[in-house]
């Protein structure tokens, strides 16, 4: 069988996880022949296959699928084991999405990325309302940890670019760009999502919880193989997200807040290694954007 064509790979991936297209395409195939504009040898292929061998292996896919985001998401898929909902998820998702034919570190991602965007579309009220805030934060996790370490040119243009906070004078640090770090993230929440955390890690549950926006920055210390976290109330979630690499420090420490002093917050970020300065706007731009999560 020739398996070059986009045409006969989306079908076959798609009988794979699907198996309403999989009773029609043994009912009447042509209707799915047509709308994946297969050749005619094509079509004979895909209908001279096993049943039974195709069946066990859209087991085998979804099995795996599942193994892999169970790795990824091991908070989330307790939560909804103790729910008596991960297998229904999980055959919803397999049904909703197809596997992803991509280098590892990129399909990965994609699969998480994916899973959370279809637990946020998900409408079902037996489903504990905070699951996507909490499949959302191990995303961020992961995001961290399988972001690709820089050239080592370009760690050490970007080192060069750097500006250490504590040998600047105040007209020099005042011309700086602040930007985020390159092991940093930010998230925002509907939930408190550290609180499920501690909760689930205790042991299999389903916690009460009631809505309470967070926001939380999360650095990866890889000299630890950990996770900094550090809730952070509106007026540094503020002062981060100018720290996008459009603004001097000057601009961004002039950001008038309530009750809270913007340059302040800025130097406490630089300390914490949570915002690095650029001079000039050259060299590595860090993260240019805020990921939401």
């Amino acid at each position: 069988m020739n398996a070059n064509g986009s045409g006969l790979q989306g079908l076959l991936a798609r009988l794979l996880v699907d198996e309403r297209a999989l009773q029609v395409f043994r009912q009447i195939p042509d209707s799915l022949v047509r709308e994946y504009g297969l050749t005619v040898s094509q079509a004979d292929a895909l209908k001279g296959l096993d049943a039974t061998g195709l069946d066990f292996t859209a087991r085998t896919v979804r099995t795996k699928r599942e193994d892999r985001l169970g790795q990824r998401f091991p908070l989330t898929f307790s939560l909804l084991r103790a729910a008596g909902r991960l297998d229904e998820v999980i055959d919803s998702y397999a049904l909703a999405t197809l596997p992803i034919r991509r280098r590892e570190e990129s399909r990965l991602l994609t699969e998480a990325q994916r899973f959370v965007t279809f637990l946020d579309g998900m409408s079902q009220p037996d489903l504990p309302p905070y699951t996507p805030d909490l499949a959302r934060y191990e995303l961020l996790r992961l995001d961290l940890s399988v972001a690709a370490a820089p050239e080592p040119a370009q760690a050490d243009r970007t080192q060069a670019d750097d500006t250490p906070p504590a040998d600047l004078d105040d007209e020099r640090i005042g011309t700086a760009v602040p930007v985020l770090s390159q092991n940093v993230l930010i998230g925002s929440f509907t939930y408190d999502v550290v609180g499920l955390v501690e909760k689930l890690l205790a042991g299999p549950c389903v916690p009460d919880a009631h809505k309470a926006p967070t926001s939380l920055v999360l650095v990866e210390a890889a000299e630890e193989s950990s996770f900094l976290v550090y809730r952070v109330p509106p007026a540094v979630l503020a002062i981060l997200t100018r720290c996008d690499g459009s603004s001097t420090f000057r601009e961004i420490a002039s950001t008038r807040l309530d009750g809270a002093s913007a340059g302040s917050i800025l130097r406490g970020c630089l300390q914490r290694g949570i915002v690095r300065l650029r001079q000039g706007g050259n060299g590595s731009p860090g993260r240019p954007s805020i990921p939401r999560y």
